[in-house]
């Protein structure tokens, strides 16, 4: 993929939304893994919110970069919370400027973590719908999550529905290396989320990306530039190219940010989606469909197009 390390937010057309909004008053609750100490995340996390520990308990959402169970992934809450909101800019020729060495597609919004797994293959489920409840219990705006379960977990579903009444946008990665999208993406239909398979930078799908009908868009899930640290002694100022649905979808939440600041914050948006008798994350996901990228030869089971943050 391009070298240029803003390439990925830039080719979603983040510069022309950057316009209008950076994302400022919008916070994103990140499930996930948690965060860790690097210079990628300096004044992205929020401090005005509680942040929650749902693997060891308490209130301390540092990633413990667990290596046990199966397939553990240390450090992928701080991938994912460099993606949607690292700070810095992006220059017209897609490199990047400081104060950071990557820029996230929100780079004015704020991260709320969650520890919520250790690994991102996660059958149960059991402690999603508590972190999705301290998401709506925090007044979130956002939800990202980059895990997934092959099973509907009806627990989830409830917590999805309740956020959703709340006018939160929920943004899901529709999985890796398992052909059909996973839960809880494949809830897309519902109106419960959005679905987000990836594509390298030709716009052909990403080798291992979960694809089908219930994929709402597609983003960059391959050679996407953000913060690695995957260890306690690990290097605070590290960056590398990454692959996965979760760059893509976690650079929708970004895009999901910026919309929300945008459209005058999400108590504005709610108040039209009830005018309207829909739900906000329904105004989102029609949005991005509307105004989808969809090059010719766009492939099947991909979803309305790439990302079009403009």
């Amino acid at each position: 993929g391009p070298a240029e390390q803003g390439w990925g937010p830039y080719s979603l057309g983040v510069l022309a939304a950057w316009k209008k909004t950076r994302g400022d008053g919008v916070t994103v609750a990140s499930i996930d893994t948690g965060y860790s100490d690097h210079d990628e995340l300096a004044d992205v996390i929020t401090t005005t919110k509680p942040h929650l520990n749902l693997v060891e308990g308490g209130a301390d959402a540092r990633d413990r970069f667990s290596t046990s169970g199966l397939m553990s992934n240390p450090g992928h809450g701080t991938l994912v919370a460099s993606v949607v909101a690292s700070r810095g800019t992006i220059n017209p020729d897609a490199t990047t400027n400081s104060p950071n060495s990557v820029t996230g597609a929100a780079p004015d919004a704020k991260i709320l973590p969650i520890r919520a797994i250790r690994s991102v293959i996660d059958i149960r489920q059991s402690r999603i719908p508590a972190a999705i409840e301290h998401a709506i219990a925090t007044d979130c705006d956002v939800i990202i999550m980059a895990l997934g379960s092959p099973f509907p977990i009806e627990s989830v579903e409830v917590a999805l529905r309740a956020a959703v009444r709340r006018g939160m946008v929920v943004v899901c990665a529709a999985g890796n290396c398992v052909g059909a999208v996973i839960f809880p993406a494949r809830f897309a239909p519902q109106g419960l989320t959005t679905a987000v398979a990836a594509v390298d930078y030709q716009y052909m799908p990403w080798e291992k990306t979960s694809s089908g009908d219930t994929v709402t868009v597609s983003a960059f899930g391959e050679a996407v530039w953000g913060a690695r640290k995957s260890r306690a002694d690990g290097a605070n100022n590290f960056v590398e190219p990454a692959q996965g649905t979760t760059l893509a979808s976690s650079l929708t939440a970004g895009v999901a940010a910026l919309w929300i600041a945008a459209n005058g914050g999400r108590a504005a948006l709610k108040a039209k989606a009830d005018a309207a008798g829909v739900t906000v994350q329904k105004l989102f996901n029609d949005a991005l469909v509307a105004t989808a990228y969809r090059p010719a030869g766009w492939a099947r089971g991909m979803g309305a197009g790439l990302v079009n943050a403009g």
